[in-house]
């Protein structure tokens, strides 16, 4: 029962250095998210992160992980009543955005990643795409896209990814008193969706 205890706090710890290390490369970017500075925002002795994480490559290539489980799971909670490819992708899309403000972190170790971390990187789109293509079989299934090949499944799924990371970097990183996206933002976003890959 101890050990359980104490292995629950050690990976509790771990979390914690890693949320407060996204905070960090939010503030100064990966080049310049030292050890000093991520261990005085976790309040945390600089010698105890080495007993979490092998270096400081290490920990930073934790951080593209945590971001994208934390937005899965809000994601996987939030869509449980979606019933069709465009109620998906709603939920997906406000997901995102209500999850990464400019002061989260989270964007900016988004958009860094793919020249800090690149094969995390590619791991994090080549997961998300398979996500994407397998919610499109499900769809297609139900009788959804009657118009689209199978074939071409792959290229949506990028397509529709790389557009929602453009956005945010324009409407959230680019403004730090961003609320969120603006309406009409998530309002042709999603009427693009429709109209291009359901209509």
């Amino acid at each position: 029962m101890k050990a359980e205890r104490m292995r629950t706090r050690r990976e509790q710890l771990r979390i914690h250095i890693i949320n407060s290390a996204i905070k960090v490369v939010g503030r100064h970017g990966y080049a310049k998210a030292s050890m000093a500075r991520i261990a005085e925002e976790a309040g945390v002795p600089y010698g105890s992160i080495y007993l979490y994480f092998r270096s400081h490559h290490d920990l930073l290539h934790q951080l593209l992980p945590m971001v994208s489980e934390t937005l899965r799971a809000a994601i996987r909670e939030k869509s449980g009543k979606a019933r069709t490819f465009l109620e998906h992708e709603t939920v997906s899309f406000d997901v995102l955005f209500e999850q990464t403000s400019a002061t989260s972190g989270k964007q900016r170790v988004f958009a860094e990643a793919p020249f800090f971390v690149p094969k995390v990187y590619d791991a994090y789109m080549e997961s998300m795409a398979e996500s994407y293509i397998r919610l499109m079989y499900a769809c297609k299934a139900r009788g959804e896209f009657p118009n689209l090949e199978e074939q071409n499944f792959e290229a949506i799924a990028y397509s529709l990814m790389g557009a929602k990371q453009f956005l945010l970097r324009r409407y959230i990183l680019s403004n730090e008193k961003a609320k969120g996206v603006p309406q009409n933002v998530r309002d042709t976003y999603l009427g693009m969706v429709e109209k291009i890959f359901i209509s």
